[in-house]
């Protein structure tokens, strides 16, 4: 089982428009980026921060509705042609599987399984409001796989659980992001919790930034839950470039996490950090990749 988890954001208008040049064409970066998971064949890819739409805006700050660009629709028609079901956190995927939701300018969480909608048993989805009860739920999806790639976990089934942690700017919401992750460390079953968790541990970021979230991160850790990438490296001390995930004013960090729930250890055979991906600009996070036996 392989799954590679990425987090597409540079939504800036004007990133988008020289990234559009670099890739000479209008969604050439989406298809770039779609060439480029497709080369490691994952069963599942999560994504976080896949912005649906994208438009150029006016002086005045205006968007103008003739440069609508499907961002989204472009990677996941792409992927859909390659066998893949795509589930987004905002799309009711019980009413119509393997939508994309028509909601302007949002940007979510998506979750492609390679396979058949059948395949997907369950779709652990929020309040869509961005501001329903103090949760963002545009930032959480989680669904369950039952295919001939998980027979051999638990009930023969895997949960993939995808999340976006908002910034330390949103005090609410990030507790309250924190205390539903919280309350999934004791389900049943094996389970895969991937994301931007906007947190990082003393040794995740560079610089003098006198700044850990740690504290945030230690829970899921105390619960048996296994930082992925940190147990494959374990004892291979990298260097701090291949540790970091992102970078701000230059000051790396490791902000993307892949957590195992309790067991699944014993079946990781590799994580590793994929720089590429910022590197040649289709992303400003490295991505994730995970492989279970």
């Amino acid at each position: 089982m392989r799954i590679t988890y990425i987090n597409p954001a540079l939504n800036t208008a004007h990133i988008v428009e020289w990234l559009d040049s670099k890739f000479d064409e209008q969604g050439g970066r989406e298809k770039a980026l779609t060439q480029r998971l497709l080369v490691d064949s994952p069963d599942v890819i999560a994504f976080s921060e896949f912005q649906l739409f994208s438009y150029e805006r006016d002086k005045d700050g205006i968007r103008i509705e003739s440069t609508r660009r499907d961002r989204a629709e472009i990677v996941a028609n792409a992927l859909r042609d390659e066998g893949y079901v795509c589930v987004f956190s905002a799309a009711k995927f019980s009413d119509e599987p393997d939508a994309t939701p028509d909601k302007d300018d949002w940007v979510l969480q998506c979750i492609a399984i390679k396979g058949k909608p059948e395949n997907i048993i369950e779709v652990d989805q929020r309040a869509h409001d961005r501001y329903a009860d103090g949760f963002c739920g545009r930032k959480w999806l989680g669904v369950t796989i039952k295919n001939n790639a998980t027979k051999s976990f638990k009930n023969g089934e895997l949960k993939i659980i995808s999340v976006h942690v908002p910034n330390a700017s949103d005090k609410v919401k990030r507790k309250n992001h924190f205390d539903a992750i919280y309350t999934k460390l004791s389900a049943d079953g094996d389970a895969v919790l991937v994301g931007d968790f906007n947190a990082f541990g003393d040794k995740d970021i560079a610089g003098e930034i006198a700044l850990s979230c740690k504290s945030e991160l230690e829970p899921i850790l105390e619960k048996g839950w296994v930082d992925a990438w940190e147990h494959t490296h374990k004892y291979k001390a990298p260097k701090d470039i291949d540790r970091f995930t992102y970078f701000f004013r230059r000051s790396g960090r490791r902000l993307d996490y892949a957590f195992l729930s309790p067991g699944l250890e014993a079946r990781l055979r590799n994580a590793e950090h994929q720089h590429d991906y910022r590197l040649h600009n289709l992303t400003d996070h490295s991505a994730l990749i995970i492989e279970l036996e």
